[in-house]
């Protein structure tokens, strides 16, 4: 549900956003002997109030909003990763943009959230007896944007981040099948307190685009789920298993990386070029697990209103800087492709696309995956949709 309503009753208001979300969701996961492994229950609702603030004098614009959320997660069963749990989430936010000097092109933009959150779980004989978490989080950021051409700008911004750990990160005990390990979680946890800097360079032109971005961050008290190295055997319903030991630790850590994207017209036709980097590392300089490696990528499409058309290749580099017990992967060139073509019918508007992932079926491992030991990404896929505008 998403509404909007002009304020002119309101002089300090433009314009007023209300939207909400309430959601009921439940399955069964069903071993092959019959018995229910996870039965879970997810009844998740959420409220948003949005004022976007009028332009006066420096103030270019900005908005003010507070947000609620409830969420009750009655898992159970023996192959439960968590106990049952609610959470409950306040926060309010404000965002201005300033506009110190005439013309504008100059800008600060400025922004404070303050949250306060509440998650706990039920007791349980598997799990024990009830836990109950409340963490207090304020975030800010500052920023500046400085123009350095007629069509470029450059972007300084520092922020301070908080992120409160989740139900799975505090409560876990148990074999999780999506990724085929036996998770620990830690009822101790911290929040996360992130403080960062990151610089953009941006051009916009009629031809040519490109932006480079580079980040600084330093978290602390970074979450993570480590291996240990370890096995532990696992009984549900008369099926043992054998799982690898995972245990969520949370260490200070920095991350450091850059990104740059390119795109050039050239006549009817757009190429572009784009690569990303990241090192991470905790205060011991050792790797931080399930990182991504360097990626390298370039593009091609044509469109015009009738008929588009495009390819992609990207490379993913091996990541051999991981976490001890944490396997390593190797490099993978993917390459998609589609084609697509737009129609009108009367007072209708067609538009069907053609689009084939992994062109060429490479098998590929995800660094980033959890499931990468035994699951590979995805092989070769087509789809093909058609989209009705009345």
């Amino acid at each position: 549900m998403s509404s909007r309503w002009q304020t002119e009753a309101l002089p300090a208001l433009q314009q007023l956003r209300v939207e909400g979300t309430a959601q009921w969701y439940d399955h069964d996961e069903v071993l092959t002997t019959g018995d229910v492994a996870t039965a879970l229950e997810l009844s998740t609702q959420q409220l948003q109030v949005v004022g976007v603030t009028r332009a006066r004098g420096v103030f270019a614009g900005g908005a003010v909003g507070a947000g609620f959320l409830r969420r009750e997660n009655g898992v159970a069963g023996d192959q439960a990763l968590t106990p049952p749990n609610a959470a409950r989430a306040l926060s309010v936010v404000a965002f201005q943009d300033l506009a110190p000097f005439a013309g504008r092109r100059l800008r600060l933009p400025l922004a404070v959230r303050l949250e306060r959150s509440d998650i706990t779980s039920r007791t349980t004989s598997a799990f024990g007896p009830s836990l109950s978490r409340r963490f207090d989080a304020v975030a800010a950021s500052g920023g500046l944007v400085v123009p350095t051409g007629s069509a470029t700008t450059l972007a300084l911004n520092v922020a301070r981040a908080v992120r409160a750990p989740g139900a799975e990160e505090l409560f876990s005990r148990a074999g999780h099948a999506g990724t085929g390990a036996f998770e620990i979680g830690n009822p101790q946890l911290d929040p996360e307190v992130t403080h960062g800097l990151d610089l953009v360079w941006r051009a916009d032109r009629p031809q040519i685009r490109w932006q480079a971005a580079f980040f600084h961050t330093a978290v602390q008290g970074w979450i993570g789920m480590y291996p240990t190295g370890r096995d532990t055997v696992v009984s549900t319903g008369g099926i043992t298993k054998t799982l690898p030991l995972f245990t969520i630790s949370q260490v200070p850590a920095r991350l450091t990386g850059g990104e740059l994207l390119i795109e050039r017209a050239i006549g009817s036709w757009v190429l572009g070029g784009s690569g990303d980097v990241v090192l991470a590392r905790d205060q011991s300089g050792n790797a931080l697990p399930f990182m991504p490696p360097m990626r390298l990528g370039v593009t091609t499409r044509r469109e015009t209103a009738r008929w588009q058309l495009g390819s992609s290749a990207r490379y993913t580099f091996g990541q051999g800087r991981v976490a001890a017990g944490e396997e390593a992967t190797g490099g993978f060139l993917l390459t998609d492709a589609f084609a697509g073509l737009r129609f009108g019918v009367g007072a209708s508007f067609h538009t069907v696309l053609l689009r084939i992932d992994n062109v060429a079926d490479r098998w590929s491992r995800d660094a980033t995956s959890r499931a990468k030991d035994f699951a590979a990404n995805p092989g070769r896929s087509v789809s093909l949709t058609w989209k009705l505008s009345l």
